[in-house]
């Protein structure tokens, strides 16, 4: 074994200024070397263990480095303790901006960047997903929204940022001309449209007079307020009991007959249906109010219950 010894010739700890930066995730011998350069002997690759998260500072002490120095045949007199922490850049208002139109593929949104931090954040993307977003109340189109991200670093590491922000855009939504009482349909006559700026992207709002005509609210609805799409119930296309065409399709076999549902549905859903002549139970496709269907791709094995 080969054996070289290095006079006292460095700084120890107090004298070296602040941690190294470190970029990969492990510390290898290179990094220990920018602060003490007689680890310069050892392989540059020699891997020395991982590299701490952002934010935290990692320390390897003087002892354990004289003892990685003499397993590969270097005899190191002294070491200094080394801290190693990965390098924090400025947050800054225009990175916070251009995340956030990002998150919404570059859309129409006017964004007042407000407040933010941590002020500064590990080199990384800084990302703000949908699923971040608070928004405040619908009733308030003026409000902040507060937004949780982060910035993702290394390998698959994440560092959490938030910011404040005034989101705003033109939208279309539903408001009630009248007061609608709860558990009563919803008609043509008590509801509008409206353009309005708002907090943006608020799915909370209907935007549809087809997706709030028709359904049952949940709650009272007071006369100029903007509907929720929460606050709705929709009415099935066909309810439990009512009494449905029904058409079986199988092969060229085109038949027609009533059935009574057995469990409610939308247009599209699978429901339960019994024959009204012989009492039997089959499965059939809500196609649209008090009409289903029986064929294709099933038609075989239900048209037969059918009959």
């Amino acid at each position: 074994m080969i054996l070289m010894t290095f006079p006292f010739l460095f700084a120890l700890t107090s004298e070296l200024n602040g941690c190294v930066p470190v970029r990969d995730e492990q510390i290898h011998a290179r990094d220990v070397a920018k602060a003490f350069p007689r680890f310069a002997a050892l392989p540059g690759e020699l891997d020395l263990g991982y590299a701490p998260l952002a934010g935290v500072r990692r320390t390897l002490t003087g002892s354990s480095l004289q003892t990685t120095a003499r397993t590969r045949g270097i005899q190191l007199d002294a070491a200094p303790d080394v801290c190693f922490e990965r390098p924090l850049v400025p947050l800054q208002e225009v990175d916070v901006h251009e995340a956030m139109l990002n998150a919404w593929d570059g859309a129409a949104f006017s964004i007042d960047v407000r407040s933010w931090g941590p002020q500064t954040i590990p080199e990384g993307k800084l990302v703000f997903p949908r699923t971040g977003l608070q928004l405040p109340p619908a009733s308030d189109p003026e409000g902040e929204v507060y937004w949780r991200g982060y910035v993702s670093y290394g390998n698959n590491h994440r560092f959490s940022v938030w910011a404040r922000a005034r989101i705003s855009t033109t939208i279309t939504r539903v408001v009630a001309v009248a007061d609608i009482p709860a558990g009563k349909t919803i008609h043509d006559g008590q509801v509008r449209l409206e353009t309005c700026d708002t907090v943006a992207p608020d799915d909370r709002l209907a935007t549809d007079l087809d997706e709030v005509v028709g359904s049952v609210p949940r709650s009272f609805i007071k006369a100029g307020a903007p509907i929720l799409r929460s606050q709705l119930n929709k009415v099935p296309d066909v309810d439990k009991g009512d009494t449905v065409q029904v058409q079986v399709r199988m092969g060229g076999t085109h038949l027609i007959m009533e059935g009574r549902a057995q469990t409610p549905g939308k247009t599209g859903s699978t429901i339960w249906v019994k024959n009204l002549s012989s009492g039997k139970e089959f499965q059939a496709t809500v196609t649209g109010r008090g009409t289903v269907s029986v064929g294709p791709p099933s038609e075989a094995a239900v048209g037969k219950t059918a009959q």
